[in-house]
């Protein structure tokens, strides 16, 4: 089995949100656990998933009783995650210092920061191609995620540079012909799902 780190991070995202509402109300009990919750997701992030070479988190692979085996490479040795979901930590805010660097510098990157918006896998990896369903797309969602994300961080500039490309892509495809698309090409920007 494959652990993805997008939904431990959306996991975690949604960790911080109950605890900020807990907090507000009072429910003391329920602070600490969430509290604990998002100190586990971290621990257990930069113990598995965590590949400090490249800089990015891995899918990590576990056995059928959900024992780590190790992190997920290609063929050749290659991080088998470059690309949002490798970097989807940063959105839960979980990691500050040389860890959050790393991942902006991959993320501001034209790598990933395409003329289009931001591209699902880094266009440095050797398994990133032009086609496909996830490969050198731009979604829609996670155009938003990591706007927020910048924007929450203090990256004003970066996120209204997101948030401008990720509009004019869409508006210029939906007035052509009318449909709402989520999924966008990276290599004009036409919508296609």
């Amino acid at each position: 089995m494959f652990a993805p780190v997008v939904n431990t991070s959306h996991f975690a995202r949604s960790a911080k949100i109950l605890l900020e509402l807990a907090e507000r109300l009072g429910k003391n009990e329920d602070i600490e656990l969430y509290k604990k919750d998002l100190q586990d997701i971290k621990e257990s992030l930069l113990e598995y998933s965590w590949d400090e070479e490249v800089g990015y988190f891995s899918y990590t692979e576990h056995d059928a009783k959900g024992n780590y085996r190790r992190k997920l490479r290609t063929d050749k040795g290659e991080n088998f995650n470059k690309g949002v979901d490798g970097l989807s930590p940063i959105f839960a805010n979980l990691f500050d210092g040389k860890i959050r660097e790393k991942l902006l510098d991959h993320f501001l990157s034209k790598d990933i920061f395409t003329d289009y918006g931001i591209t699902v896998i880094d266009r440095s990896a050797s398994y990133a191609r032009d086609d496909g369903y996830w490969n050198g797309n731009i979604w829609m969602p996670y155009q938003w995620f990591f706007w927020k994300t910048l924007l929450d961080l203090g990256y004003f500039t970066e996120a209204q540079r997101i948030a401008k490309i990720a509009l004019d892509v869409w508006k210029r495809d939906t007035e052509a012909d009318y449909r709402c698309r989520e999924l966008f090409s990276g290599i004009n920007g036409t919508g296609s799902g």
